[in-house]
């Protein structure tokens, strides 16, 4: 998480880091890889160049080559690239696993599974973390929960990315790295809730060895729906936490609120309403009163009945490539 919220990298570096720290925890022999993705022209994915770490026997040029020919199968491109879970399993997103076009390559390298973090916006453009297995791999419900929360901030700083500028400038809000306060815009409404989730993003890096899971569930990917906190450096060397917007956006016609927007977004995705308050820093109570709304207005039924409501979105092709040269 650290490692995906140093926003101002260039990409080959921030890739790099996503992957060295993801290696420590994630890998099962076969190295892990990291890279971006345009998947919105489902016949067409774009993967970037890719970052890996550890030992493995498959060059990333390969790996490259591989999955951008798989990617023309438009099944399989929204399997793999746009499905809902953030945390996936190869072997549970095709129970015949490998398909044809990647079977040579696993037969060759000998890797039967592998645990994918996906973190993509509504465009389909997003990054994937891959460790690569020789045997399945197990996924425990707390594990599962746990890594997907950990997805939720490589989302989060993915957004954050494309977004914004470098300079503390833009900030909302600047804080020391032990959580005083040092700068918030006029007007800021948030200001409490900010400064408290600061003091649990401090509370969570304090935590961190010695209980992983809990400083996983400190650090929440937003703020009341709207603000990111992460860590950068001025041009003199300081460290300070920072505050900024970047919420998920979703444009729509219907009656929907901003509030109730990323809600059905996440739901159309298939996340659960414990990920969603999660993924948003809001109270489980707070996704189930919107959702109501959302199917209310929507004159829906079933959270089931968002699926593909906001699929398609037009995008210029080849943002993955673009984006990897920084």
């Amino acid at each position: 998480m650290d490692a995906a919220y140093r926003v101002a990298e260039p990409a080959p570096e921030w890739l790099r880091g996503i992957a060295d720290a993801a290696h420590g925890v994630l890998d099962r022999g076969l190295g892990v890889f990291a890279f971006q993705y345009d998947a919105s022209d489902a016949s067409a994915l774009d993967v970037g160049p890719v970052q890996s770490a550890g030992e493995t026997p498959i060059d990333a040029e390969t790996l490259r080559r591989v999955s951008n020919g798989a990617g023309r199968d438009p099944a399989i491109t929204r399997r793999f690239y746009r499905g809902g879970w953030q945390t996936a399993l190869l072997s549970e997103l095709d129970p015949e696993w490998p398909p044809p076009v990647v079977a040579e390559l696993a037969q060759r390298v000998g890797f039967r599974d592998g645990l994918l973090l996906r973190a993509y916006d509504r465009s389909h453009r997003g990054v994937l973390v891959a460790a690569l297995s020789r045997d399945r791999v197990p996924m425990p419900p707390r594990r599962r929960a746990t890594l997907s929360r950990v997805a939720a901030h490589l989302a989060a700083a993915h957004r954050l990315r494309r977004r914004t500028g470098r300079d503390l400038e833009r900030a909302d809000a600047i804080f020391t790295p032990d959580g005083r306060r040092e700068h918030a815009a006029p007007g800021l409404d948030a200001g409490p809730e900010i400064e408290r989730r600061v003091r649990d993003l401090v509370r969570g890096r304090e935590l961190r060895r010695e209980s992983p899971e809990r400083a996983v569930e400190l650090w929440r990917a937003l703020v009341s729906g709207q603000w990111s906190i992460f860590e950068t450096m001025d041009t003199d060397g300081k460290h300070f936490l920072v505050a900024r917007r970047n919420e998920p956006r979703l444009e729509d016609p219907r009656a929907l609120t901003v509030a109730e927007r990323p809600v059905a977004l996440y739901a159309a995705w298939g996340h659960s309403q414990k990920l969603i308050a999660y993924e948003l820093g809001i109270a489980e109570s707070t996704v189930n009163q919107r959702l109501k709304s959302v199917l209310k207005k929507l004159g829906l039924h079933h959270r089931s009945e968002l699926a593909g409501l906001f699929e398609e979105v037009p995008s210029e092709p080849g943002a993955a490539n673009r984006a990897a040269g920084g």
